[in-house]
């Protein structure tokens, strides 16, 4: 529902995946695991399995320029090597509209019908935004400068009126350094800090050590991802690292951030896929992530609706833009291609006698 549907045919991609060079080798074709079962009484995230392409579709449903103007986003003009240095997060909403963390021109910025319908100005309260979620009620913003996280209220019903915001403040906890955060989210306990070593809640404004079960760990050659009551149990491949549990959805699939390296590089290359697993640990859907294409990598780049719809934000040289991802059955390596191409780089500097791999100051 809302604008985020653009129709309901699928069109191809238009810069994900890119098409295979002419005369390169094509990349060998990965397969699930675990391929779907027609006869399994688990549904697909589609909820429908002759709907799921063989590969992944990308639909746009936002393009932005960059800039600080209307309809734009903000970038550093040189990267910081460990942080965002363009739009931090964003926020896919139910009923239709988008928001992004607009982290150089410090607001938040709404979009409907793929165009701006309102900005939050927070010049005046941010100073490095880096985490931001969305209660229904306003979005709360961790700024890892200023150490505390920003409420400023927020509902559809604001577009097109001019309200002014009473933004309120909550110090971190004692204990809680903002730089080594890895989420801000906003669960069934509330306004939720992922930090370390705790996890914190929002309560009675404050924030106090929380009980809920750290999302993965190690079990053998699996990680079982827990979410209140539920666990995924998802066997490991060799070379490969799976990381943060994206989010679920209301049949019980979990959606995680999957990497692969490639030992044989001259230094860590990896390829990020998207996989979506069934309560059994199946996997039931895939997409590469072409994250060497970007120009920089916002804290959050995936939303998982409860229905299964999946968005990503890519932030490439020269504008965002926002995909709705249609999960597919298998998808296409670009490792040959990413080792090569370091190798590449790699004999190149030392026929310049120069370091490579490292673009930072």
């Amino acid at each position: 529902s809302g604008c985020v549907h653009t129709s309901k045919e699928t069109p191809s991609p238009s810069v994900i995946p890119p098409m295979p060079d002419a005369g390169r080798t094509e990349a060998p074709t990965r397969t699930p695991a675990s391929m779907p079962s027609p006869s399994q009484d688990i549904p697909a995230p589609t909820k429908d399995l002759s709907a799921m392409p063989e590969q992944a579709e990308f639909i746009e449903v936002l393009n932005l320029k960059i800039g600080s103007g209307e309809n734009e986003l903000g970038y550093f003009e040189k990267p910081f090597p460990m942080y965002v240095t363009g739009p931090a997060s964003f926020h896919v909403d139910g009923e239709g509209w988008i928001a992004v963390l607009d982290t150089y021109n410090l607001r938040v910025t709404i979009y409907e019908d793929s165009r701006q319908v309102y900005e939050i100005d927070l010049e005046d309260e941010l100073v490095f935004p880096y985490f931001m979620c969305y209660s229904g009620e306003g979005f709360y913003i961790l700024d890892i400068t200023m150490e505390y996280v920003l409420f400023v209220d927020f509902t559809h019903d604001y577009i097109g009126k001019d309200i002014k915001h009473k933004p309120v403040v909550y110090e971190l906890p004692e204990g809680c350094q903002a730089s080594l955060v890895s989420g801000l989210d906003y669960t069934e306990n509330g306004v939720t800090i992922y930090g370390n070593p705790h996890i914190y809640n929002l309560k009675d404004g404050s924030f106090i050590v929380g009980e809920e079960t750290v999302f993965t760990q190690a079990d053998d050659d699996r990680i079982i991802y827990k979410k209140g009551d539920m666990n995924w149990a998802i066997k490991q491949m060799e070379n490969c690292r799976i990381e943060e549990l994206y989010g679920t959805d209301k049949d019980g699939f979990a959606y995680v951030k999957h990497y692969e390296d490639f030992p044989e590089a001259p230094w860590a290359v990896f390829e990020k896929t998207i996989r979506c697993y069934n309560p059994l640990g199946e996997m039931y859907g895939c997409a590469r992530i072409d994250d060497d294409k970007y120009f920089t990598f916002p804290t959050r780049d995936v939303i998982v609706m409860p229905d299964g719809r999946v968005y990503h934000m890519a932030c490439l040289e020269d504008r965002v833009v926002i995909y709705e991802i249609i999960l597919g059955r298998t998808y296409e390596s670009r490792g040959k291609e990413l080792v090569e191409d370091a190798i590449r780089e790699y004999e190149q500097s030392i026929e310049e006698g120069i370091p490579s791999g490292y673009d930072g100051p």
